[in-house]
């Protein structure tokens, strides 16, 4: 039969093993948080590197783009004169 105090000891070993696990598993989620937050980091950082070199990509075809209208509304005149 087992007595009072060996009965709080096992009870007290369960609760320091399980307050052991919850403080384990505390520390793993604040791990996982922060690279939760460094892959978001890194996530933006790669969207705004995509954002700028399409800003960049759009600034030098802007120009490209007026010309190439011009000479398709010049070709689509020379063809309505010509038929």
């Amino acid at each position: 039969m087992i007595t009072v105090p060996q009965m709080l000891y096992i009870i007290a070993q369960g609760y320091r093993t399980t307050q052991k696990a919850i403080v384990d598993m505390t520390d793993k989620v604040a791990e996982v948080d922060q690279m939760k937050g460094s892959t978001l980091e890194d996530i933006s950082s790669m969207v705004d590197q995509i954002n700028r070199e399409f800003k960049n990509k759009q600034a030098q075809l802007q120009p490209l783009m007026a010309e190439l209208k011009v000479q398709i509304i010049i070709f689509l005149y020379f063809l309505c004169v010509l038929f």
